[in-house]
């Protein structure tokens, strides 16, 4: 994807204390992107795919837009179950 513009959000606005970067980008078709990376020690599971949606929520109140696209990127191991509620929740998962 190829972005117009891209600002990164401090994710310890939302409460996030772990190894999470957040960027929200903008398409050339003028639609928002909010994309996560994170890079933790363990395992990602369900717990953490919830905490995820509820950041997400909060991101979505505090910059006022309704974004179009969500998606993940996650360097370390994850749980079937999680990437199965992410992706039911319209998030596109990448996990190497």
């Amino acid at each position: 994807m190829l972005f117009q513009k891209i600002e990164s959000i401090d994710p310890r606005a939302f409460g996030v204390k772990k190894r999470v970067d957040i960027l929200k980008c903008v398409d050339s078709a003028q639609y928002y992107h909010l994309i996560f990376f994170i890079d933790a020690k363990s395992r990602f599971l369900q717990k953490n795919a919830r905490e995820i949606e509820g950041v997400f929520e909060a991101c979505r109140d505090y910059l006022g837009h309704n974004i179009k696209h969500k998606t993940i990127f996650i360097a370390n191991g994850l749980c079937s179950k999680a990437k199965e509620l992410l992706q039911n929740n319209d998030w596109k998962v990448y996990n190497p």
